[in-house]
Order: structure tokens, then sequence, then C-alpha cells
């Protein structure tokens, strides 16, 4: 203040940055994330097949299974028919008890085969919803 004047006075700046040579950030930068995609796009192709490849091989097991099923009825029975004739010779004299214990034996392990094949089966079934994501 002189002589009793007022002066307002402003005074502003700006700065701006700009860098002239970076020496090829930027285009390492570009080539990284160009790389960077092309892995992924890799690994999801990867995955994509192994998901293909694991629903395929378990679609297999399951018709695999259900024809052991079927194989496995008609062995049943087989079994239970040769059990009834056995028991029946057996009953009439003409066949000796060991017939009918062995009879015994093959029906008991057809049972066993088929209700394997009846969980093989069920097996399957979840392996197959478990590759295709529609796990219970």
């Amino acid at each position: 203040m002189l002589g009793g004047d007022v002066e307002n006075s402003w005074n502003a700046g700006v700065t701006l940055t700009l860098p002239l040579f970076q020496g090829g950030l930027t285009r390492g930068r570009v080539a990284e994330a160009k790389a960077n995609l092309l892995a992924v796009e890799v690994q999801r192709d990867t995955v994509r097949q192994t998901v293909l490849l694991e629903v395929n091989q378990s679609y297999a097991d399951l018709e695999s299974a259900k024809t052991r099923i079927s194989v496995m009825e008609s062995s049943l029975q087989k079994a239970r028919e040769s059990l009834d004739l056995a028991q029946g010779r057996y009953q009439a004299g003409v066949g000796p008890s060991l017939e009918v214990t062995d009879a015994q034996v093959a029906a008991v392990q057809a049972e066993t085969d088929h209700v394997q094949a009846q969980y093989d089966y069920q097996l399957s079934v979840a392996r197959l919803l478990k590759a295709m994501g529609k796990a219970q």
C-alpha cells in the first residue's frame, strides 16, 4: 500500500509435463498386454478342451454302465433259472446238493454284480452332471 491506494493483484500458473521420450515404455506395455491376452486365450482353450473331454468320457462311461446293467440283468435272470432247475433236480432226487449250492453261489454273485452295475450307473450319472457343471 502506497499512498493509501489498495492494489489487487493476481498471479496464476499452470504446469504441464509432457514426456517427450519414454524409451519404448508404451510399446513394451502394449506388447506385454498382448502376450497376457494370448496366454489367457490359450488357457481358456485348454480348459474348454479339458471340459469337453471330461464330458465325453463321462457320457461314454454312462453308456457303458447302461449296457452293463442290461447284461447283469440277463445274467441274474439266468442264474435264478439255473438255481430253480438245480433245486428241482435235487428235489426230484436226480441232482446233487452241490449243484444247488453252486447255483446259489452263482445267483448271489449275479445279484451282487447287478447291484454293482446299478451303482456304477448312478456314479456315472453324477460324474456326467458334474462335468457338465450341473452337479447337485
